[in-house]
Order: structure tokens, then C-alpha cells, then sequence
């Protein structure tokens, strides 16, 4: 009788124990929903493959662990196409350590967005394809979750978005973007320290990557969404390959704190990185390459606004020819007395390499008035032999600035604007090749025939990786040995699928790293 009542109060006392399983697959967005209530962490659920145009929401809400995520996928990698028109959101991800991956999106209109990230944390969006998505409100979008009076009361952190493709995606509001983290929560309620990362975005008309919203207004400006653009967001863009992507800004930042790195802008427009709104910003070892073909209706390559950013390491290469003349350059803007613009301070542009630009580095005033200020120009290199521009200082500098160790060669045109002090740049004559591929960025540097530069702390490796020298070579590259980090190729990045134009496909489950970062 003993053993009996011990082993009844064992039963009522010791709870069940559920554990992970691999669910599915499911055929129906009413079962994949229901397996997703039932997850537990380290559950995988399956989706059948096949092509679905139900519009009905699928609500990815779970809760998983570092160590055991929750996974949602396809039952093979791009057999699941989810097509037509849902009437909000086509998946919804909410709560922390949730995977995504494998899933073809393609033709998807009408809907907000494709995949909205609400109050989610520690989620992964990974493998993925986005083929001609118009959704008004972009592909993915990352933001805080509303109350009932319509505050934001949640956010998104720490989210990883990586190795997926947006080809022909679109916009009908060209406010809107094909990824963007939402204005909401920035600050205080904190959509921070989110990255993207091996992503291959090509043939967009419209943005690609947008971080925090609102108009480009500094904190002396009377509207628009003044606060928002100086709040932290601490996101990472980094290995990621613009192809052929058309709109006036590829990436437009709109708050601080954020680091753009490793990035390549190929083909047709080479687009522009654009810190429009924000501080303390790093833009870092990035290529740019413009053939020209394309309006110089504006500038491209990387616009600065604001102040406290490192801009350095970036290689920008224009066309050879003299018929496709190009505006590819850094570019400060002057700040506006209505605070269209922040103002451009204390920013620091070392070790950059420009070729063949009709600006090369540039000061845009336009209508505004208030000039960039204390700015420091160090280790610079430029080039420029078929234009007439002055190859630095486009334009009226401004004041305060500091201009060391710069180094050019023009054969038409002027090296400098009078606004630039005379020591700050010289003409190095014509540059040295290591062979006759001269349109080969690898092919071109600032070889050790020429002077060193000057040393700086905030620049301590090169665009390839390789640790820089004290005194540290102009330019964006140290030497030619081999690099430690070589310029990412197309076909490194994006989807991993079976017979994929990109890259073959490694049967593995994606895993979640405890950060969730770029491996």
C-alpha cells in the first residue's frame, strides 16, 4: 500500500516533460498555425512543399531558447512558394529565438509587408528568396509592438537577417523600403542591435535598406520626426552585394550608432550609401563601381549628414571613359537654417581611394546654409584623368577642417578647391599599376614607392583586412599581400539552395548563435 500512494503522489507531483520534434509537414496554413501554438523550444516544423496562395496570416509566435530554437521551414530549401495577395502580412514573427528559413516568396502585391518582425528577439530570417514583392510597406520590416492607444510598448533586438535574395522587389510607396526598421521604439524602447548580413539585393527601383524613419531633420529642425534620427540604433549591414539597384539611395540611415562595412555596390547605378540622419555612424571597406550609364543628376557612392562618423578604407571606382561622366563621391552635405539637413561635424574620412571621379571628394551647398565644420581628411587617395572638376573639395569645404596626408593626380582639371590648403593635398603624379588590367580595383593601389601617411587610432586595418603599418600607406589598401579579408563575389552570398545560381547548397539545419551575428 506504501508503493502504491508514493507512486500516485510521484504522478501528481512530477509534471510532464515535452519534448522537441521535428512536426510536420504541414500542407495548410490553419495546421502550420496550429503547430506553432503547440511548439515547444527545439521544436521543427515542416512545410509541405508546394506553391500557396492562401491569404491568410501565418503567426510565427513562439517562444524557443539560445540553445533550442524554434524552426520554421521548408520541406526543402525553395519547394515552399508562397504567391499572390494577402491581405496584411503574409508571416508575422513574434517572441525570441525563432527561425525562418528556406522559403520562396515570389509575385506577392497588395499587402503591408511580407514578413513584419513584431516585438521579436533573437529571430533569424536566413535562406530565403523575395522575387518581384510589391508590398506597400516593403519586404521586411522590423519594429516594436502597439497598445491599444497606439504607443509602442515592445521592440525587436538583437534579430539577424542573412544569406537571402531580393530580386525585382518593388514599392508602391517610394517612402517605403524592402527592409526597414520602423521609427517606433528606436531610443527608449530600443529596435537595436540588428543584423544583416550576406544579403544580395539586385534590380530594385527603390531602397533597399532603410534604419530608423522619419524625415532627415536635426534636433534644430520645427518638423518631422525630429528625435528619431538621433536616437541609437547600433545595426550592422556588412557582406552584403547591391547589384544593379537603381534608386537614388541603396541604403538610407536615419539614426546613430550604426556600421555599414564590407559591403559592394555593382553595376548600372552604383547607388548610394546615405547617412541622412544620425551620428557617430562607421562606414567601412565598402566598393563602390559605377559604369557610368546612369543619370548624374546626383551624387552617388556616400552622403554624409551629421556628425561623429568614421568614413574610411572605401574604394569607389568610376568608368574610364570620359563619356559616361560620373558624380560617384563622398559627399558632406551643407546643413539648412529649417533643419532639412543635420549639419556636418567632426567627421573623419581617412584612407578612402577614388577613381575616376567627376567630384571625387565633395561639399554639395545647394540651397542650404550652413557649412560642414571640423571635419579631418587624412590618407586619402584620388585619381581622376578625363573630367575638370576639382578631384577634392567640389564646392565650398567650410571651416575647421583638418587636411593631412591627402594624395591625387589629375591630367585634366584642378587637384583642389582654394578652399583647401594647399600642404593638405599634393599631386603625387601619375600612379603606379601592378599590371595593364587597370579596371581591376585589385590591380590599383597606392604602391609603397610613394610616402606613408600619417598614423591614426581609428584606422588600424585595411579594406582587405590586412593590419596597417604606422606609418600607414594612403589609400585603402596597405600593400598587396594577400588579404586577410577578400572583397565578397555574388556567388558568396545570398541563398544556399540545390542547383542555385548562387552558391550550393550544405544540408544542415541553420543554427542560432547565441548573438545571432555574422559567422
Amino acid at each position: 500500500m506504501i508503493k502504491k500512494i508514493f507512486l500516485l503522489i510521484f504522478i501528481l507531483v512530477v509534471p510532464s516533460v515535452c519534448h522537441a520534434a521535428v512536426k510536420g509537414p504541414y500542407n495548410s496554413i490553419e495546421d502550420i498555425n496550429t503547430a506553432i501554438g503547440n511548439s515547444v523550444a527545439g521544436d521543427t516544423i515542416i512545410v509541405s512543399d508546394g506553391i500557396y496562395t492562401d491569404p491568410s496570416v501565418i503567426s510565427f509566435s513562439a517562444q524557443g531558447t539560445s540553445e533550442q530554437p524554434i524552426i520554421l521551414r521548408a520541406q526543402t530549401p525553395g519547394g515552399v512558394v508562397f504567391t499572390g495577395d494577402p491581405a496584411n502580412y503574409f508571416i508575422t514573427m513574434t517572441g525570441k529565438y525563432l527561425i525562418l528559413a528556406d522559403f520562396r516568396f515570389q509575385n506577392l502585391s497588395g499587402a503591408e509587408t511580407t514578413i513584419n518582425l513584431v516585438d521579436a528577439d533573437y529571430c533569424r530570417i536566413t535562406n530565403c528568396s523575395f522575387e518581384n514583392c510589391d508590398q506597400y510597406g516593403g519586404v521586411i520590416e522590423i519594429k516594436g509592438i502597439a497598445n491599444n492607444y497606439g504607443s509602442f510598448v515592445g521592440s525587436s533586438t538583437n534579430n539577424r537577417i542573412d544569406h537571402c535574395i531580393f530580386d525585382g522587389c518593388d514599392n508602391v510607396n517610394i517612402e517605403n523600403f524592402i527592409v526597414d526598421i520602423e521609427r517606433y521604439g528606436c531610443a527608449d524602447l530600443g529596435n537595436i542591435h540588428n543584423t544583416f548580413d550576406h544579403l544580395v539585393f539586385r534590380n530594385l527601383n527603390h531602397s533597399a535598406i532603410q534604419i530608423g524613419r522619419g524625415s532627415s531633420l536635426w534636433a534644430g529642425g520645427t518638423r518631422g520626426y525630429v528625435s528619431e534620427n538621433a536616437t541609437d540604433a547600433y545595426c550592422t549591414v556588412e557582406n552584403c552585394y547591391f547589384s544593379a539597384c537603381t534608386a537614388q539611395k541603396t541604403i538610407e540611415n536615419k539614426s546613430s550608432n550604426n556600421t555599414y562595412r564590407y559591403n559592394i555596390f555593382q553595376n548600372g547605378a552604383s547607388g548610394q550609401l546615405a547617412l541622412r540622419g544620425g551620428d557617430d555612424c562607421i562606414v567601412d571597406g565598402n566598393f563602390f563601381f559605377e559604369n557610368g550609364e546612369t543619370s548624374t543628376s546626383d551624387y552617388r557612392g556616400i552622403k554624409v549628414c551629421g556628425s561623429g562618423h568614421v568614413i574610411c578604407n572605401n574604394y569607389l571606382q568610376g568608368p574610364d571613359s570620359p563619356m559616361y561622366p560620373t558624380n560617384l563621391s563622398i559627399v558632406l552635405l551643407w546643413g539648412k537654417d529649417d533643419g532639412f539637413y543635420s549639419p556636418v561635424s567632426n567627421v573623419l574620412i581617412a584612407n578612402n581611394t577614388i577613381r575616376n571621379s567627376n567630384r571625387g571628394f565633395a561639399f554639395n551647398k545647394g540651397s542650404s546654409t550652413i557649412p560642414p565644420v571640423n571635419c579631418t581628411f587624412i590618407n586619402n587617395l584620388a585619381e581622376n584623368h578625363s573630367y575638370i572638376n576639382p578631384l577634392f573639395g567640389y564646392g565650398y569645404a567650410g571651416t575647421g577642417h583638418i587636411w593631412t596626408a591627402n594624395r591625387g593626380h589629375v591630367e585634366k582639371g584642378y587637384l583642389r578647391h582654394s578652399s583647401i590648403p594647399e600642404a593638405g593635398v599634393t599631386d603625387s603624379g601619375a600612379f603606379e599599376l601592378t599590371n595593364t588590367e587597370t579596371s581591376s580595383w585589385g590591380d590599383w593601389y597606392y604602391t609603397s614607392s610613394y610616402a606613408s601617411g600619417t598614423y591614426n587610432a581609428n584606422v588600424t586595418d585595411d579594406i582587405e583586412g590586412r593590419t596597417r603599418s604606422n606609418p600607414p600607406k594612403i589609400g585603402c589598401r596597405e600593400n598587396n599581400d594577400a588579404a586577410i579579408r577578400p572583397m565578397i563575389k555574388e556567388n558568396e552570398v545570398g541563398i544556399q539552395w540545390p542547383n542555385s545560381t548562387l552558391a550550393p547548397y550544405v544540408p544542415s539545419s541553420p543554427s542560432a548563435p547565441s548573438n545571432l551575428q555574422a559567422q
